[in-house]
């Protein structure tokens, strides 16, 4: 009988990446809660103003005033910031979650396969398989 891992084991680690897919998805949520904006910051050319560049909609570009103090300049700096770390996260989440369903579905793939040699091997009253001219007790 070849060793591996257990179903006991494999049932830990998909609980492990779950909790890390949790954990992901409440940080995604405090960046958003915080605020995220999906822009360039601009600066007019020899001055400092700030003016954040945002994605066009309907072809027209789209500019939010933002001035020169230091500090608004400082928080729509850190919302940009909290926009591409939340896409990082954002990307994790949809890699680990699409990694797990593929595995989710090589682990049915064996499961059927099991059973179908089980069934193939047939089992008698005593737990003992039977393949051919050979016996051997399960478990």
């Amino acid at each position: 009988m070849r060793g591996g891992a257990t179903g006991g084991q494999v049932d830990e680690l998909i609980e492990k990446i779950c909790a890390r897919i949790r954990e992901l998805e409440r940080e995604e949520a405090t960046l958003t809660k915080n605020g995220c904006i999906l822009a360039h910051a601009h600066f007019k050319t020899g001055t400092n103003k700030m003016y954040l560049l945002s994605p066009s909609e309907n072809g027209a570009r789209k500019f939010t005033y933002i001035g020169v103090d230091p500090e608004k300049q400082e928080t729509a700096r850190a919302a940009i910031d909290r926009y591409e770390v939340g896409e990082g996260v954002r990307r994790r989440i949809r890699t680990m979650s699409n990694e797990l369903d593929m595995a989710m579905r090589d682990l049915d793939e064996l499961h059927i396969e099991c059973a179908r040699i089980v069934t193939m091997a047939g089992e008698d009253r005593n737990g003992i398989f039977r393949f051919g001219d050979r016996a051997r007790r399960a478990g």
